[in-house]
């Protein structure tokens, strides 16, 4: 059934919301009866990527703590295939990781974002708090106690931080992880963001400390360079439900000049943001040849309206939500030769079922040019020139750059040591190497040999010469490993 349909009969009735008085415009969603477990492994790790140890991670009744390497395992609880996670360490936000449930078990990678230096007013005067292109307006005489619900008057310590969507890993520190929101309407979709903030405010004692009822703190946020053209006037405001894990709609900015300026009627994490309805992509990954589950592992969507990312799971099975309407590209970080592949766009609800993708993942060869080292892929094709003949191309498969080097008419004998060719003699059919750096080509001359360790497995050393017709300069290559033949 179309997901966004599915929604929208959960639900009931719009309700307040019963954690405070200032929620009253917000959407209620009720606890939807289709309610499962799965079986969540995961790891915390900080903005550089380094494990963060000790962090709480939490699913509904249930609680896990990182480790040392910052893995934890929980039995997460998922509504209608879809659960999150909050993650709370001391010095950093707390974060949020949403997930669709693939099988019955599931992996996710949660970031957490540092807290910068925190700043300390007195509430009677308020202060504008800055970070980042950003500023919050706290009004004077303006807090309660968030528990309590009391007035409070006295030192605040105050911790605030945007996110642009210009900044590297913005996707990564996006609260839900899958920029799933629900509007005014009652409408679920997929969410472009134009930045996100989170303010957080504490008391002398560590209580923490809100807006009062009916009072309002006015946020402006500078629009990323990237975004500045494609911006629109009005900008729906939204935050960040905690107890759904999930993004709300709760009031509008406006553009003016090159920011947004809204108000905020309480604190959380707020985003600016455009909703898309969506469609589901579900996929699985394996590795070419073996066919073992590419397990944990990112899988990055691109080409839409907002860059996503999600996990594999133990099976290599993932999936996500993305906005409908858009071709996109799904890439398989960490593998080497046939990672991406495209999807058609999606109408919303549908829900896109991939044929089973098998990358090569891992290296398997090396070689050795000039002092660097380069890990590689290797794979077998026919020879083009040479009837019978297979070469063997050692792959880096480096973004932007062509670093490879072939075997050409690779011997099929299972043992034996073989003699290079000089490539400048023209002679295409017997052993050569052919390393291409760049722009830059290198070609066997005479000298060097090659040794079979298997059926298919190698090791080497040669002399090359640059430009394939020679040059004065000799250099030696030196490389093993094994290549997969079909």
């Amino acid at each position: 059934m179309n997901k966004i349909y599915t929604y929208c009969m959960a639900l009931l009735v719009m309700l307040s919301f019963s954690c405070s008085s200032e929620d009253k415009a917000a959407i209620e969603i009720p606890t939807p009866p289709n309610s499962s477990t799965v079986d969540l492994s995961g790891r915390v790790v900080d903005e550089n990527g380094n494990a963060v140890a000790g962090a709480q991670v939490t699913s509904g009744d249930r609680t896990a703590t990182s480790g040392a390497s910052g893995s934890f395992t929980i039995q997460a609880t998922v509504s209608n295939d879809r659960g999150f996670v909050r993650v709370s360490k001391a010095g950093y936000f707390e974060s949020f990781r949403g997930f669709q449930k693939a099988s019955e078990t599931g992996y996710i990678e949660v970031v957490l974002a540092a807290k910068a230096t925190s700043v300390v007013f007195e509430s009677s005067t308020g202060a504008s708090l800055t970070n980042h292109g950003g500023t919050v307006d706290i009004p004077a005489n303006g807090l309660k106690n968030e528990q309590s619900g009391v007035d409070y008057s006295g030192q605040v310590t105050a911790d605030v931080r945007f996110f642009s969507p210009d900044d590297e890993g913005f996707a990564t520190l996006m609260q839900g992880g899958d920029f799933i929101g629900i509007n005014q309407s009652g409408q679920t979709g997929s969410l472009k963001s134009y930045g996100f903030f989170a303010v957080e405010l504490y008391a002398g004692n560590g209580d923490r400390l809100n807006l009062k009822d009916g009072v309002t703190a006015t946020v402006r946020f500078d629009i990323a360079p990237s975004q500045q053209i494609s911006a629109p006037v009005n900008m729906p405001l939204w935050h960040f439900d905690e107890q759904q894990g999930i993004w709300k709609e709760d009031g509008a900015a406006t553009k003016i000049g090159l920011q947004y300026q809204g108000a905020v009627s309480h604190f959380s994490y707020w985003n600016f943001d455009i909703l898309y309805p969506n469609g589901t992509l579900k996929g699985k990954v394996v590795c070419y040849p073996d066919q073992t589950p590419y397990a944990h592992q990112r899988i990055t969507i691109s080409n839409g309206p907002q860059q996503l990312y999600t996990y594999t799971n133990w099976n290599g099975e993932f999936q996500v939500d993305y906005p409908a309407g858009f071709a996109v590209e799904v890439i398989a970080e960490g593998t080497f030769y046939g990672q991406s592949f495209d999807v058609p766009p999606l109408v919303a609800g549908q829900l896109y079922e991939m044929a089973v993708h098998s990358p090569y993942c891992e290296t398997n060869s090396s070689f050795t040019f000039s002092g660097a080292n380069y890990p590689a892929f290797g794979f077998a094709y026919a020879s083009g020139t040479c009837s019978g003949n297979i070469n063997v191309e050692l792959n880096t498969f480096t973004p932007g750059s062509a670093i490879h080097f072939i075997i050409s008419n690779m011997p099929t004998a299972s043992s034996g040591t073989f003699a290079f060719g000089n490539y400048a003699d023209g002679n295409y059919c017997e052993l050569l190497g052919d390393f291409q750096l760049g722009t830059q080509h290198y070609g066997t001359s005479l000298g060097g040999t090659l040794t079979k360790t298997g059926p298919y497995s190698f090791t080497f050393s040669c002399l090359m010469k640059e430009g394939l017709n020679g040059s004065n300069e000799t250099y030696t290559v030196t490389g093993s490993g094994t290549y997969y033949q079909e």
